[in-house]
């Protein structure tokens, strides 16, 4: 048995163990949340070997998380209607889940990397560099910790007149220094985090800034969660909306994670994370340049994303849409120069 096998096996036994303990015994949110993370992280990257061959780990990991976040929802609209949801049934489609990744990953090509995303430039970081990104980091935390800070009880015409304008103060130079390094495109591996810390200090200014929820849909589809986690079904079942209903679901049965957390940072979350990575995949290839992707990713920054700010299936399908878009764009760009 090769080494890598036995690693891979070592933790799906751990994790596994983890899961039933914390799902029966223990109910830890954050061992749920790193369990969540180290799941996705580790069986999103055996099925981002079939998936996407030709990219690099990280790239597999991503997609491949990507994949079996959707793999979840499908299986869990599978769950509710033909059966129901509860902890046992999502910790056995949780269990099943290192199973299929290890039977994707069997059946993956062997094919040799797409230098659209090799460094074959291997360079120092300047000091210039470091200072931008650490400034840049600063900020956005700071920017963040503005939205935190504030609570919003109250009805309002704009939730922006309520929020410090130190907000922007923070926010604008932050911006401008992600730019600034993304123009020069050399530190991709430190851009794309940044980008997604600061996609996440935009579209969370309604869910930072509103304890109790923002809008009316989120306290509606809290209420069906609350109702299935506790009965297992409702009726009459939506088809529309079960999409969310079965990943807030699968994180509170499973990951332990409640449900009014898992409801309120489903989508920015998911959103600030796979919105930037999928846009620099999609221009990577479609570029064929990696300094012109990554500064061309920021223009993700022009798409409203007034729909990513309050988890709703609307949203979860046009971020599911716009990742789509994302990844198609060699395809969609190829056609356009034919």
């Amino acid at each position: 048995m090769k080494p890598a096998q036995i690693k891979y096996i070592s933790f799906t036994v751990i994790f596994l163990a983890i899961i039933a303990i914390n799902a029966y015994l223990i109910n830890s949110q954050i061992l749920g949340l790193i369990s969540a993370v180290a799941g996705l992280a580790v069986f999103g990257k055996m099925i981002g070997k079939y998936m996407a061959p030709g990219e690099l780990g990280a790239s597999q990991t991503f997609i491949g998380s990507l994949v079996l976040i959707a793999f979840w929802a499908i299986a869990g609209t599978i769950l509710y209607y033909f059966g129901t949801i509860s902890k046992t049934s999502v910790v056995v489609l949780i269990m099943l889940t290192p199973v299929l990744a290890h039977f994707i990953a069997m059946r993956a090509p062997k094919q040799k990397k797409d230098e659209v995303f090799l460094d074959s430039e291997k360079h120092k970081l300047s000091p210039y560099s470091i200072l931008s990104a650490a400034s840049a980091l600063l900020l956005v935390s700071l920017a963040i910790s503005v939205l935190a800070k504030t609570e919003i009880l109250h009805a309002t015409r704009s939730p922006w007149l309520e929020i410090s304008s130190s907000y922007f103060y923070y926010l604008i130079p932050a911006s401008a220094l992600v730019c600034a390094l993304a123009f020069r495109g050399r530190e991709r591996a430190w851009i794309l985090p940044l980008l997604m810390v600061l996609t996440f200090s935009i579209i969370g200014a309604a869910l930072l800034s509103y304890p109790l929820g923002f809008g009316f849909d989120s306290f509606i589809h809290r209420a069906t969660e609350d109702h299935i986690a506790k009965f297992g079904t409702i009726t009459p079942k939506p088809f529309y909306y079960i999409g969310q209903y079965a990943l807030v679901l699968i994180a509170n049965h499973g990951f332990s994670i409640p449900i009014g957390i898992a409801d309120r940072f489903l989508l920015p979350v998911i959103t600030a994370i796979f919105i930037p990575l999928t846009a620099y995949i999609g221009f990577a290839h479609a570029l064929s340049s990696k300094r012109t992707a990554i500064f061309a990713t920021i223009a993700i920054l022009l798409i409203p994303l007034s729909n990513f700010t309050v988890t709703t299936p609307q949203g979860l399908s046009l971020f599911w849409l716009l990742c789509l878009v994302l990844l198609s764009l060699p395809i969609l760009m190829g056609r356009a120069a034919r």
